[in-house]
């Protein structure tokens, strides 16, 4: 399936908004555009699971809330495997290769994960801050774990950097 691409709701305005900070790349929560402050920050299971597999290979995370990280919603699906990062256009302009990076060590997960469960799909969303306005577009790729190596491409590329 091929990689979608939306607009998204400013990160920086709405993190003024609910008085929390723009991390340079983090999971992003499920219900950031609705929450009515930083406490309210909800993240699903498999997002959970991502920051733990990001933190595990010393890879830099920030955080929208810290707390978020840790609670969860929504039942645990088998079939399939769900999650957002929130990409800055700052970090995209100093570091471009971080995306790639970051699915690199996303998609090595995956495939321990699916080891051997060839059925299963994977839906992974990128939040991605374009330079120099700081709107937002997000893009999403749904499919097998081989049809992740694009989404850096186009992070980079919508970025503006």
């Amino acid at each position: 399936m091929p990689i979608t691409e939306l607009h998204h709701v400013s990160v920086r305005e709405r993190a003024a908004e609910i008085g929390c900070p723009v991390p340079e790349i983090a999971i992003m929560p499920e219900n950031f555009a609705s929450a009515r402050s930083a406490r309210e920050l909800r993240v699903r299971r498999h997002a959970v699971a991502l920051h733990s597999v990001l933190e595990n290979a010393s890879f830099p995370l920030g955080s929208f809330c810290s707390d978020a990280e840790h609670a969860t919603f929504g039942e645990e699906d088998f079939v399939h495997w769900d999650a957002t990062l929130f990409i800055s256009a700052s970090l995209l302009q100093r570091e471009p290769y971080v995306v790639g990076v970051a699915l690199a060590i996303i998609r090595s997960h995956l495939a321990d994960y699916f080891a051997e469960h060839s059925d299963r799909s994977i839906r992974l969303s990128l939040v991605v801050e374009c330079k120099p306005d700081h709107t937002c577009r997000m893009l999403t790729y749904e499919g097998d774990i081989a049809g992740l190596h694009g989404l850096a491409q186009s992070a980079v590329k919508i970025a503006g950097t």
